[in-house]
């Protein structure tokens, strides 16, 4: 059993799904999303990588996943094609690879998260928003967004400080959910995770026109405002008093 936080390498190629643990990866870029193999070759170097065997490298022409153990969960934060192994090296192994898909900063916040740091979202600089919210889906997406709720019967929703649409939903995932909690990052999918989650909340806006115009231009929509609260009202919610 992976202890949590630990990185581990899974083959994708065969059935078995063979899964090697791992204390450390190198030389992955800051981002790649296409998930095509097609790009040019990166060197990364595995340290610590726990073979089954003395000798046993990574098969050429193979894909591979990096996971994070994240409450006994293995959870993907990239896959690479393996082209052919460079060196080894004590217990490091370099090999050539195409990225396919990975983000240095969601794994950044996973190792954050499972180091017991204070960390918000507000923190950090806005390029990570996008990825929190992420890394809050990646942590309830296998139980169909079922997440407990916060006591409180009035949410109140203020846009204060907020840089942009992911905050907005990084926001709504901590008031309805509290820490690292996911609200979906359109209209779609917040409709989506409030009926799972049967969610019957009185939202408080204090500020309705300040809230509008903030939606309106991190949207790019007008009525962005209007339809967030349609969404509210059709998956069961209300509106507290001043809304």
């Amino acid at each position: 059993m992976m202890k949590i936080g630990q990185l581990s390498v899974r083959d994708e190629t065969t059935e078995n799904d063979a899964v090697l643990g791992l204390d450390l990866i190198q030389g992955l870029p800051e981002f790649a999303g296409d998930g095509d193999f097609g790009g040019g070759n990166f060197i990364l170097s595995l340290h610590g990588l726990k073979l089954p065997h003395v000798g046993f490298t990574l098969p050429d022409g193979r894909v591979f996943s990096l996971l994070i153990d994240i409450n006994g969960r293995p959870i993907q934060v990239a896959n690479f094609y393996c082209v052919k192994l460079l060196s080894t090296q004590n217990d490091v192994h370099r090999y050539l690879m195409q990225i396919g898909r990975t983000s240095l900063r969601k794994l950044r916040i996973f190792e954050a998260w499972v180091d017991g740091s204070s960390l918000s979202w507000r923190d950090l600089d806005g390029r990570y928003s996008d990825f929190w919210m992420e890394a809050c889906m990646d942590l309830v997406s296998s139980a169909d967004w079922i997440q407990e709720c916060v006591a409180n019967e009035v949410i109140n929703i203020n846009p204060d400080g907020l840089r942009s649409d992911a905050d907005f939903y990084c926001l709504l995932g901590e008031s309805i959910f509290g820490y690292r909690g996911y609200a979906g990052g359109n209209l779609d999918a917040l409709f989506e995770v409030l009926t799972a989650n049967r969610v019957k909340k009185r939202f408080l806006f204090e500020d309705e026109e300040k809230f509008s115009d903030f939606l309106s231009v991190v949207s790019g929509g007008a009525d962005y405002f209007s339809k967030f609260k349609s969404v509210l009202v059709e998956s069961g919610s209300s509106f507290a008093e001043g809304a």
